[in-house]
């Protein structure tokens, strides 16, 4: 059976539909039967680095470890947008240029408040994007975000904390082969604990946060046995707050980078990480962290 495709006319909102795939021209090809395609017969998305994923069940201490891997100073980490989530997982872009077109599909992304905190320009982002080959339009719009981020820093490591990715790992791990998962897990009755009382969490019952933590687990677990330590590495909260350095260490030499002691005193990677979101939240493990800096988050 012949595949069906998109044609997308950068120059026009509507899309009609026939031709194939050519990055560069004037008209492209994308839609869901072909970004399927693509992910099934383990098409790469091209980018000289790839990205260092933080992920982990939510409460767990995603934000914390963010806030430390930004205080490295190598690594460009993005504040907080959940695109990978919203957009790559569910191929949010691909699907909205096949019902409605480029205009469209460039208006969705223009009106997103949670990419308004990278203060990029996200229209010529996008327009850069069609016009390149791509075999996924979702994948590479994210790695262009994050690539474009990082360079206003002039860096070109990037990292980005997506705490639910941890149930995408085969995902990342085909768009991405060369890609670094570090996930962070934590007691599971303290994550519950402070899940009833997070506000976007706490109306959840417990059960269902306990069978969906275990799920995820489940799902981790299955995906290290696959990939081992090289793609994946674990790092306890716990352990983290308990000794940092020693964690910190271990992390930074499978990353292949220098332990460097900025990364215990990264209160202002994030305050600048978090400011523009969490500032109106109830208390999160970052702001818990930041409480015990001065006591056991401190250099030896």
């Amino acid at each position: 059976m012949k595949r069906k495709f998109v044609t997308v006319n950068k120059h026009a909102g509507a899309v009609p539909t026939g031709r194939e795939w050519r990055g560069g021209s004037e008209k492209n090809v994308i839609g869901p039967d072909s970004v399927n395609d693509a992910r099934k017969e383990g098409s790469v998305i091209s980018t000289s680095v790839a990205p260092l994923m933080l992920v982990g069940v939510g409460r767990s201490g995603t934000s914390l470890l963010q806030s430390i891997i930004a205080a490295h100073g190598d690594f460009s980490v993005v504040p907080e947008t959940s695109f990978f989530r919203r957009y790559v997982v569910p191929k949010t872009l691909c699907s909205t240029i096949s019902r409605n077109g480029v205009d469209a599909t460039r208006s969705l992304l223009l009106s997103d408040k949670y990419l308004e905190r990278l203060e990029l320009d996200i229209a010529a982002i996008f327009d850069e994007t069609i016009s390149a080959s791509a075999d996924d339009l979702d994948a590479s719009m994210y790695i262009r975000l994050l690539r474009a981020y990082a360079e206003k820093s002039a860096l070109i490591r990037f990292a980005d904390k997506e705490p639910r990715a941890v149930e995408s790992l085969s995902l990342i791990h085909d768009l991405w082969p060369n890609c670094k998962i570090l996930h962070i897990y934590r007691d599971p009755r303290d994550v519950l604990a402070s899940k009833k009382k997070a506000a976007w969490s706490r109306s959840g019952t417990a059960f269902r946060h306990v069978v969906v933590g275990r799920i995820q687990w489940c799902m981790s677990q299955r995906f290290k046995r696959q990939v081992g330590e090289r793609t994946y590495r674990e790092i306890k909260y716990e352990k983290l707050l308990e000794d940092p350095a020693r964690e910190l260490r271990s992390i930074c030499e499978w990353l292949g980078v220098e332990y460097k002691p900025e990364m215990l005193e990264f209160s202002a990677a994030a305050a600048g990480l978090v400011r523009v979101w969490k500032s109106s939240r109830q208390p999160s493990l970052v702001a818990d962290a930041l409480m015990q800096s001065d006591t056991e988050l401190v250099a030896e």
